[in-house]
């Protein structure tokens, strides 16, 4: 089967696409950790909404990694 120029950019699109999704998946999960130990470590006062914002990255994680989505 013969690649056109299409698909090859459709491809490339999507791996960029993919990339940055990645990225800053890994950025969220950096913040999101760094927060979590500051008010549970060092502040010792984890609360309601902290457990609400790691929900909300742990969902998103499972929704962009379940996802099969051709960009």
């Amino acid at each position: 089967m013969h690649t056109t120029t299409a698909d090859a950019a459709a491809n490339s699109r999507a791996t960029l696409i993919r990339a940055i999704t990645i990225i800053f998946l890994v950025v969220a999960w950096l913040a999101v950790l760094a927060r979590s130990y500051v008010r549970a470590v060092l502040i010792r006062n984890y609360g309601w909404d902290d457990a609400v914002m790691l929900l909300a990255v742990v969902c998103h994680h499972v929704i962009v990694e379940s996802s099969d989505v051709p960009y």
